[in-house]
């Protein structure tokens, strides 16, 4: 029997938590391992204390830190983690403001 690949880990975090669910719940059908937070806060605990392949943070988030403070920490703590910004922000200035924070995309 052919050992199976390690899944790969998600972090997601998004505060709709409809949004939230609809997209964890795609990611897990598709056989990825998806740590769902709400806020920067708990996603920055949870990169501390597991090892993610990819990082889904929404800019806009409640609390202390939101999705670019939450890139910029990531970036600092391991800077060859892909991490994509999700964001209804569209200017420009937004995706500039998202590249300087670390995001990748």
């Amino acid at each position: 029997m052919p050992m199976s690949q390690p899944k790969i880990k998600i972090l997601l975090v998004e505060d709709d938590p409809v949004l939230g669910y609809v997209v964890k719940d795609f990611l897990q059908k598709q056989d990825f391992d998806v740590t769902h937070c709400t806020e920067g806060d708990a996603a920055w605990h949870q990169f501390m204390k597991n090892i993610y392949d990819i990082c889904l943070l929404d800019v806009m988030l409640p609390g202390k830190k939101d999705g670019m403070e939450l890139a910029n920490s990531i970036r600092k703590k391991n800077e060859n983690i892909p991490i994509i910004l999700l964001s209804a922000k569209n200017m420009d200035n937004d995706k500039l403001m998202g590249f300087d924070s670390g995001a990748d995309d």
